[in-house]
């Protein structure tokens, strides 16, 4: 588990960035700026003053580190990084929230809606089972009905093809 710990994306990013900063810290002094601090010592002592002066940054530069390290390693930050990377992985496999009022809302939404939907569909089926009614009863009337002057086209007709059949054959 060690491996994983310190191997943790969490952990080498946190220590990066530290070091990124630190480093920022130990360049932040240009020659220029330094000679500037200094105005009345001369060009030699100046430089031997800046060569000193970034010995002690780069001691100092390495200090901070190990006691960043040193700190880590007591509070146990790369642990606490990886069980936090590990949370986070598990949270976004879980797809449902873990409030149970939300899916509780969520599963009464959806059966109102579904009761809705019932509702319409009932609606609906019942509307086309009145209409169906309807039609057959107009059906039936039909049926029932007689009609004369239908009765009697149809009668005049067919004399009428007989009488242009019996002129074509004889």
């Amino acid at each position: 588990m060690g491996d994983l710990i310190t191997g943790s994306a969490r952990n080498s990013n946190l220590k990066k960035s530290f070091k990124l900063s630190i480093r920022c810290l130990y360049g932040a002094c240009s020659i220029e700026e330094f000679n500037k601090a200094f105005p009345t010592f001369g060009p030699a002592e100046r430089e031997r003053l800046r060569r000193l002066f970034l010995q002690v940054m780069a001691s100092l530069h390495d200090s901070i580190e190990e006691e960043f390290e040193s700190i880590c390693q007591e509070t146990r930050v790369g642990s606490a990084l990886a069980n936090l990377e590990q949370l986070v992985e598990e949270q976004n496999l879980d797809i449902l929230p873990a409030d149970k009022t939300k899916l509780q809302d969520i599963k009464d939404k959806l059966l109102r809606e579904k009761k809705e939907e019932i509702q319409f569909l009932k609606g609906q089926l019942q509307e086309v089972v009145e209409q169906n009614t309807s039609m057959k009863s107009r059906i039936e009337g039909l049926k029932t009905q007689d009609f004369p002057a239908t009765t009697n086209a149809v009668k005049k007709l067919k004399r009428c093809n007989t009488d242009v059949y019996d002129s074509l054959c004889h």
